[in-house]
């Protein structure tokens, strides 16, 4: 409850600075800061390294399908090599997650809490029996903090004829209008199961590709393993939200991510040094539109 407070707070908080010597000179000093300082990349929200030693088991992956995922914040790496993912598909529950983020956070210590540029923040469960989703967003610049959303609405697909090869498997165009995008996906029967990356699925077939209409975000299955391993949902501190609250209060992150300092931390670039202040802005393209 009073993170959530904190969230609120921060959120809202509005900010106002002068612009004398006498007064960039103040704004610039570490110690008039109760938080003190820190340094940020300003073109991306930066998240921390979170601690992975406790956790719940919720279900046994059968299957772990290997996706590579190419997004607009993407940036400081190369378009073509995307971002690693990974879908465990178990009996009752699948996950989806960013498996560079989770090497970061393997490296968690109280001493050493890392830093992962433009990953994926969300780690997306499926829960089939029930029929929603379980989305937990992790929130930027701190470790062990995330927001909780549950999400009924599932995608409606229409099943094509057209097919493809992937990875050997002989898959069927299905498309769909989910979350505010055209999407077009490659599903093949030979793997019957209604999964897929992200929150794409609800078709007769595991999704091997999938792509919206602007080209922006564009998932590829590129390997399959019958390994089987533990579904996990970490112990961190989870704020519950509604969809529509979330969605807004991540377009406000972006928006306006001093916020999430507030006035009590000096917040400088970390390449360039200058001071940031809130009208720092960070480019906004989310998967969701609504």
């Amino acid at each position: 409850m009073r993170y959530a407070i904190f969230l609120t707070a921060c959120l809202f908080a509005g900010f106002c600075f002068g612009q004398s010597p006498e007064e960039r000179k103040r704004l610039l000093d570490p110690r008039n800061y109760a938080n003190g300082m820190t340094f940020v990349d300003d073109a991306e929200l930066q998240i921390r390294g979170s601690d992975i030693s406790k956790y719940t088991v919720l279900d046994t992956a059968w299957l772990v399908a290997l996706y590579r995922y190419r997004h607009p914040y993407s940036s400081k790496r190369r378009k073509e090599d995307g971002e690693r993912m990974k879908l465990e598909i178990g009996k009752r529950i699948t996950a989806f997650y960013s498996r560079d983020l989770y090497e970061t956070d393997s490296l968690y210590t109280i001493y050493n809490r890392g830093i992962s540029a433009n990953n994926c923040a969300c780690m997306v469960y499926a829960r089939r029996e029930q029929g929603y989703f379980e989305v937990i967003n992790r929130m930027p610049f701190r470790s062990d903090a995330a927001i909780l959303v549950e999400d009924s609405d599932m995608p409606e697909w229409r099943i094509g004829t057209e097919e493809m090869i992937v990875l050997g498997y002989r898959c069927l165009r299905a498309t769909a209008f989910y979350c505010g995008r055209e999407w077009v996906v490659w599903f093949t029967y030979e793997i019957p199961v209604a999964a897929g990356p992200w929150k794409l699925c609800n078709l007769p077939g595991l999704i091997l590709r999938a792509e919206d209409g602007t080209g922006d975000y564009i998932f590829e299955c590129e390997a399959l393993q019958h390994d089987k391993s533990l579904i996990r949902k970490y112990e961190w501190h989870y704020t519950r939200m509604k969809k529509n609250a979330w969605l807004a209060f991540e377009k406000r992150m972006y928006m306006a991510p001093f916020s999430l300092f507030g006035e009590n931390t000096l917040i400088k670039k970390s390449k360039k040094g200058g001071r940031l202040d809130d009208t720092w802005t960070i480019p906004y393209n989310p998967i969701e539109l609504e």
